[in-house]
């Protein structure tokens, strides 16, 4: 029968291999839990991002948009060699934009020569202007954004037979600087097509019949009258290229302006307050307001005033924009304001504080089309007889030439007084519309709501008038331009918000169409950098366009947006009531196992710690024992000498 001792020893260590069992458990659960459960969740709930290039994203931000503008200036023939070098000195200074740095700047390309044999010819030709400019035109019709400066005698007739003979390229022009009749007797007809991006400047004798000092043509033409004085003309020449076929100015704000830099008000252009941001396409839809229809019957033939008037100015502008046209009749609608009487003219007013409140009630009775394009609305009023006639007064109190008024990003309106009914007929009187004005003055409007520059009047400069186009060839030059570097500059800042946004928020789940899209953009941008400085403006053009839609189709995607606020709590909330009940228990069970790890430690040291005591005690014991015996050997030595010294 066993000693309780022993039975006591024996329960120990059985509860002690239970506990060292559950240690080896709980450790076995937890590493399982860690090294096969944790890897396993992360990798099915990671949020897959694919790679995009931020550094690439993060140079087109810095990098400098350079834009070129070949310039050829033709001097007469007998000009001599040093008065060439002397022209191109005095050009590169006054086009020179400085050493200040610029996130976009010209590079004008500037070629300086003699007229030739048959450049003299076709100067030579008599004719006004007008005919000159339409005989140069059609001997060669001048590239796209490209524009020729012709300094003659009678410049509209020059403009447009050198243009035809010789077609700048796109963003060029080209002066010739003539000083006597007899170099206008030179033919143009052999004239060698400038690079693309140049321009060509004719420089007009000082007797020229020409009463102004430059004439600008509808083509890519320009002419300029001879002062005498070499640096006056260049100056002058230099005036024309900057400010009229290239505007430098008005692109830089286009471009810092679109990348969402800060401006003062003061220097932000007015075209850009009242034109429509960079689009893809717009809606233009005509509405003619009847508000009185029991009296007239409003007849329009819109659909013809559009093909004859509208359509040509479109047409030019199909690669620029997608226009889509409507037409509509509203009837019933009227002015919420009242006009007030005029006692002098016996007719009504609008003030100038008025017009803004004729646009907000008629506008939520217009109604819009499903699309993505930014809607442009031209309203025609007819007046109701109570009011009739009506007249927009201007700040001055003087009525309006167009009777029509102009709201920026919006559209325009336009009154037409019609002739009230005879007493006698029969209603409603039936009255038809004269759309020749009313399609002027929209025409007018949707070229300033295009961002078309309105150049300043100027007596010493003659601009000829566009034709039915609405639109001549170096506005036509000037517009691509500007959409050019208004799309580069808002893809690069599209896809810089984009690169910040998915750094900072890293639970946005980025596919492959996204990333495809942004490479896309990355590429597009960077091709049109370099079209543009090479000069080839309509294919940088088609660049940048590609590179705005693919920005914003990796932007506004729907994955994007779907992630873009998901809070942070949404997250404890879906995965604590997961974890928690089973990370409790093996928590615990880890705790308990420290604990008894703990423990064992501390027993095994106080073990330890009583093995090193009975370790001292023995030794203890040991040099008392020997102390013993050394006394008591010493004790017995004096007894051994004393027998020592009996035996002797």
């Amino acid at each position: 029968m066993a000693a309780p001792g022993e039975k006591q020893a024996a329960k120990s260590l059985q509860d002690e291999e239970e506990a060292v069992t559950q240690v080896y458990a709980t450790l076995g659960v937890a590493l399982v839990v860690v090294v096969i459960g944790v890897p396993l969740w992360w990798k099915t709930t990671e949020v897959y991002r694919a790679s995009l290039p931020y550094a690439d994203i993060g140079e087109l931000k810095g990098t400098q948009v350079i834009y070129k503008v070949g310039v050829e200036f033709v001097l007469p023939v007998q000009t001599q060699p040093q008065d060439l070098l002397d022209w191109r000195e005095q050009v590169d200074q006054h086009l020179d934009t400085g050493t200040v740095y610029s996130p976009i700047s010209p590079h004008y390309d500037i070629k300086v020569r003699t007229t030739n044999k048959e450049e003299r010819t076709v100067i030579n030709q008599q004719g006004s202007m007008e005919d000159l400019e339409a005989s140069l035109t059609q001997l060669k019709p001048p590239g796209v954004g490209s524009c020729t400066l012709y300094l003659l005698w009678t410049t509209v007739y020059l403009e447009a037979s050198l243009t035809q003979l010789k077609p700048p390229d796109v963003g060029s022009c080209t002066l010739y600087l003539l000083w006597t009749t007899v170099y206008l007797e030179a033919s143009l007809t052999q004239l060698k097509p400038p690079d693309v991006g140049s321009c060509t400047l004719y420089l007009l004798p000082k007797d020229s019949s020409l009463e102004a000092q430059a004439y600008i043509g509808r083509h890519r033409t320009a002419f300029v009258k001879s002062s005498g004085d070499v640096s006056r003309d260049v100056r002058i020449s230099a005036h024309l290229v900057r400010s009229y076929f290239v505007n430098d100015e008005r692109l830089k704000i286009a471009f810092t302006s679109a990348t969402g830099a800060q401006h003062d008000k003061e220097n932000i252009a007015k075209e850009q307050m009242r034109a429509f941001k960079t689009n893809m396409g717009y809606e233009v839809t005509f509405s003619l307001l009847n508000p009185d229809p029991s009296v007239l019957d409003v007849q329009w033939d819109v659909e013809a005033g559009t093909a004859s008037y509208l359509n040509p100015f479109l047409d030019r502008l199909a690669d620029v924009a997608e226009f889509k046209v409507f037409s509509q009749v509203l009837y019933y609608v009227d002015l919420t304001v009242r006009p007030a009487r005029d006692e002098r003219t016996a007719s009504y007013c609008l003030t100038p504080d008025q017009l803004p409140h004729t646009i907000n009630p008629v506008e939520a009775k217009l109604g819009s089309h499903v699309s993505t394009y930014p809607s442009v609305h031209f309203l025609v009023y007819v007046p109701e007889r109570g009011h009739s006639p009506l007249y927009i007064h201007n700040e001055d109190g003087m009525e309006s030439e167009t009777n029509a008024f102009f709201s920026p990003r919006w559209g325009g309106m336009k009154i037409v007084n019609v002739a009230s009914p005879p007493k006698n007929a029969s209603l409603p009187h039936t009255v038809t519309l004269d759309l020749l004005p009313v399609m002027e003055t929209f025409l007018s409007h949707l070229r300033l709501l295009l961002g078309m520059a309105q150049l300043p009047p100027d007596p010493w400069i003659v601009v000829e008038p566009a034709d039915n186009t609405a639109i001549t060839d170096w506005e036509y030059d000037h517009l691509l331009r500007v959409r050019t570097v208004e799309n580069l500059a808002t893809a690069t800042a599209t896809l810089a918000s984009l690169s910040q946004l998915l750094g900072e928020i890293g639970n946005i789940v980025i596919n492959d169409d996204i990333a495809w899209q942004v490479y896309l953009a990355v590429d597009a941008i960077r091709k049109a950098q370099l079209l543009l400085a090479t000069g080839e403006l309509t294919a940088a053009f088609q660049a940048s366009k590609e590179a705005i839609l693919s920005s914003e189709k990796a932007f506004f995607d729907p994955s994007l947006l779907e992630l873009l606020y998901f809070p942070e709590d949404q997250k404890f909330a879906i995965y604590i009531p997961l974890f928690l009940p089973m990370s409790v228990p093996v928590l615990m069970s880890l705790f308990q196992a420290f604990r008894w790890y703990k423990k064992r430690q501390q027993q095994e040291g106080k073990t330890n710690q009583e093995k090193e005591k009975e370790g001292i005690k023995e030794a203890q014991k040991e040099e008392t024992e020997e102390d013993d015996d050394s006394e008591a050997e010493e004790k017995k030595s004096p007894k051994g000498k004393k027998q020592s010294r009996k035996e002797r």
